[in-house]
């Protein structure tokens, strides 16, 4: 922008710039955005300086993304979360842990990053803990944090603690939330449980990939190779998970 014309970016480019590069892990090209951040001044700026941080986050370089956030003077949710998950992002679980205990307020967006984060590991434990600090807290809990439960169920292959998770989603409301009802769908398939698989499948009203993959791989693993050659080919989408399944 400000080679080609005498038009300065501003604050608006400079987060959505960031936040490409965020998503496409870009980290040369945000580090050069961070230059110009900084030669244009600014860096007094929250939603660039968030911008910066969540870039490096996503860009698994916790280091950078701290430094930012140790600079910038005034702080707020996004920047707090930001740097929570650069840590948790990178399996860097103590650290992470100091940071979440020093946030002045533990929104819903930290403590699912926290539960999501030990989810992916199957620390079941230790996500159960996390979610009753979180309702004695009074904090409200959305489909991202039944979906993490039920994660951490499937991989921790905890049988009862996904059967336990299961009803408190239904009685929350969030089992017609496509991410909840997907957990659920992946929780039984990856347990074993073709049945619950099939019950769940049937009774969603919106399909993701994720939902095929989920009921493909269940008719696989009782050996229902022709069921689940039908059923990829009747999926709107086939992706690569759906094709390796099939194999």
């Amino acid at each position: 922008m400000t080679g080609f014309s005498n038009t300065k970016p501003d604050h608006y480019s400079f987060t959505a710039t960031l936040s490409a590069c965020a998503g496409s892990c870009k980290l040369r090209n945000g580090q050069s955005i961070h230059t110009l951040v900084v030669s244009t001044g600014y860096c007094s700026s929250i939603p660039v300086n968030n911008a910066l941080i969540d870039m490096y986050a996503k860009c698994l370089s916790p280091c950078s993304a701290h430094k930012v956030f140790e600079e910038t003077e005034f702080r707020n949710n996004v920047s707090w979360c930001s740097l929570l998950f650069a840590y948790v992002h990178t399996n860097q679980f103590q650290v992470a842990q100091t940071v979440f205990d020093s946030m002045p307020n533990r929104v819903n967006i930290a403590w699912n990053t926290m539960i999501a984060g030990h989810a992916r590991h199957g620390n079941i434990d230790t996500c159960v803990d996390l979610f009753k600090k979180m309702m004695a807290e009074s904090c409200d809990q959305d489909q991202w944090t039944y979906s993490a439960l039920m994660n951490a169920s499937a991989e921790s292959q905890q049988y009862c603690a996904g059967c336990m998770v299961h009803p408190c989603i239904v009685k929350k409301g969030w089992s017609s939330a496509v991410e909840a009802s997907n957990s659920i769908l992946s929780f039984y398939a990856q347990i074993g449980s073709p049945a619950d698989v099939v019950k769940m499948f049937e009774s969603m009203k919106t399909l993701t990939q994720v939902s095929w993959n989920a009921i493909i791989d269940a008719q696989m693993k009782i050996g229902d190779t022709h069921k689940a050659v039908i059923t990829f080919q009747q999926a709107s989408e086939r992706n690569v998970i759906s094709w390796t399944s099939n194999q």
